[in-house]
This record gives C-alpha cells, sequence and structure tokens, in this order.
C-alpha cells in the first residue's frame, strides 16, 4: 500500500535581523551603536513554522570591552515564546546564515552642570542671592579625544535673567543644548535642568555710631576738629538673617578734613561694611574746624579775664 504525504507549502518573508548584546562594558565605558550587515534575510520556511517564527538576533559580545568589537554571529532563530527554531530540524532555510556585528564602545565622564552668568536687577528693595539647578552633574558618553576636553556643562542662557524681579524666577534648560555634537548624556531620566534662581526681599537695621568713634582722616597740624552731634545716624541693607548677625563693630566710618577750613563744615560719611552689605543713601554730617592759634588766642583772653 501507499503512504500519501501532504508536502506543506512553503513561505518566504524578509525579517529585520535584531541585535543582542551579551555582558556589559568595562568600568567607565557604555554601549554605542550597534550595526550588522546584513540587516535584513530573507527565510523560507513551512506555513506552520513561519507561523511561529517572530525574530531573527544576532549576538556581540560586550563584556569588559574597552574599544568597538566586531564579529561574525551565527544567526538564531526565535518563537514566540522565546523558543529557538532549529532550521534543520523545521526545514527553514535562510539568505544569509551569519552576520557581522560591530558594537560601539564610548567612554564616559561625569561632569558638573554648573549654572553661570545671571543678568538683571532685581525690584528695589530685593536680591538675587543663588542658582539651584535639579541636576548637580552628568554623565556623558564619546570617544576618548570628545570627552576629554570637557571638564564641564556650563549653563549660560538668556533666560536666565532676573531684572525687576520680586519672587523666584524658574527656568528650564534642555542639558544637551549645551553639550558638543560629539558627545551624548547617559543615564539621564530627563535632560530637562529646572533652575531656580533666588530672589530675596532686603531689610533694614539702624545704627547710631557715637561721633568719637569715626575716624577723621587727613588732619591739617594746624587745625582742631570736633563733630557738631554725638551721634551718625546709618541705616544698613542686607538679608534679614545677615542683618541679624551685624553688630555696630563690624562698622567702620570716617571721614575726610582734607582741605577743611575753619568752621562748621558738611563732610560725608565713609562707611566701610562687610561685602553682604550695603549702605542706604549717602550720609553726611557737620565737622566743626577750628585752627589751634584762634584756640590758644581764646583760651589766654579767658585766662586774662579770670585774673582780672
Amino acid at each position: 500500500s501507499f503512504v500519501k504525504i501532504q508536502a506543506e507549502d512553503l513561505q518566504t518573508k524578509t525579517m529585520e535581523v535584531e541585535i543582542q548584546t551579551i555582558g556589559e562594558p568595562a568600568e567607565g565605558y557604555t554601549l554605542g551603536a550597534l550595526n550588522c550587515s546584513p540587516e535584513q534575510v530573507e527565510v523560507k520556511a513551512p506555513e506552520s513554522v513561519m507561523k511561529l517564527l517572530k525574530k531573527v538576533v544576532a549576538y556581540v559580545k560586550i563584556k569588559d570591552a574597552m574599544g568597538d568589537v566586531q564579529e561574525v554571529s551565527e544567526l538564531v532563530l526565535y518563537d514566540g515564546n522565546n523558543e529557538v527554531i532549529v532550521p534543520e530540524e523545521s526545514k527553514v532555510t535562510l539568505s544569509e546564515t551569519e552576520a557581522t556585528v560591530s558594537a560601539e564602545i564610548l567612554k564616559t565622564k561625569t561632569i558638573p552642570v554648573v549654572v553661570t552668568n545671571i543678568t538683571g536687577q532685581p525690584a528695589s528693595g530685593f536680591r538675587f542671592t543663588e542658582a539651584n539647578c535639579s541636576i548637580s552633574s552628568v554623565t556623558i558618553a564619546g570617544t576618548k579625544s570628545a570627552i576629554n576636553g570637557i571638564s564641564g556643562v556650563i549653563l549660560d542662557a538668556p533666560q536666565l535673567d532676573v531684572e525687576g524681579a520680586a519672587e523666584n524666577v524658574y527656568v528650564d534648560l534642555n542639558v544637551e543644548d549645551f553639550l558638543p555634537e560629539t558627545v551624548r548624556l547617559i543615564n539621564m531620566e530627563s535632560n530637562v535642568a529646572q533652575i531656580e534662581l533666588v530672589v530675596e526681599q532686603l531689610g533694614e537695621k539702624r545704627f547710631s555710631v557715637p561721633t568719637r568713634n569715626v575716624l577723621i582722616q587727613n588732619q591739617a597740624e594746624n587745625m582742631e576738629y570736633g563733630f557738631v552731634n554725638d551721634a551718625i545716624t546709618v541705616m544698613v541693607v542686607g538679608l534679614p538673617e545677615d542683618l541679624a548677625l551685624l553688630d555696630e563693630s563690624q562698622l567702620a566710618l570716617s571721614v575726610n578734613a582734607d582741605g577743611l577750613e575753619p568752621g562748621e563744615q558738611a563732610v560725608t560719611v565713609d562707611v566701610s561694611l562687610p561685602e553682604t552689605y550695603e549702605l542706604r543713601g549717602a550720609i553726611q554730617t557737620t565737622l566743626e574746624v577750628r585752627d589751634i592759634h584762634d584756640v590758644q588766642d581764646e583760651s589766654e583772653s579767658e585766662t586774662e579775664s579770670e585774673d582780672e
């Protein structure tokens, strides 16, 4: 007797070759671009097998790699359950059974993110104090020559401006826009840096400085000097937390007596302050200037009057 065998029709399908890596590059390196040749293969298989066929894979080993890798890989067929389909057993034929796979291995480097060049003047009574950035550092990848010259990411943009601000200013910048095209960011949830430009309201603190503590500079030898008032009022502007720490001992007041003629003279008071503070307006006081000879004559006249 004869056994009737019904042969399945063969089907033909062009499939992309999927590249998968084995292992991880050496520390300080990362995987870049993956390429293979051919990129597609033609598969012939019985209809029942073709229905199961899901992907064609080429593998490349990159474990501990510190440079680009290229190797010839045998193509592996998988079904939907990730089970291997053996061509010989399943009557599958491929236009190519191997692929040349190349893996680019890039050097990595972690660098700081710096916000700089904040422009503009806040509203009167306010001061820009600091810039906070949601991203303090990033890791970049590229060839050794590309990353060697990069020591940080400088975020410098026209949007970083506090002109007229009476509250904090918020700016979003894409870090990638501030890097050369020869490198790329890796391991980033988001490339967008959220920047807070802190603008704080200033306070004032009043000091009444005794004139005995005010230095009179450039005194003439033949003149005698004295302040008309007992104290000078000084208004200091600064951040409230800084003003709380400021005391009178940190203020250095002086006036310039150079060229002053006898009589009551208006003079400008120079106030030296720590750099975190500023003066509220110019300060003037009155200095009494007397010629020593006149003072002596007056003293002698008084003595003669007493003798009489």
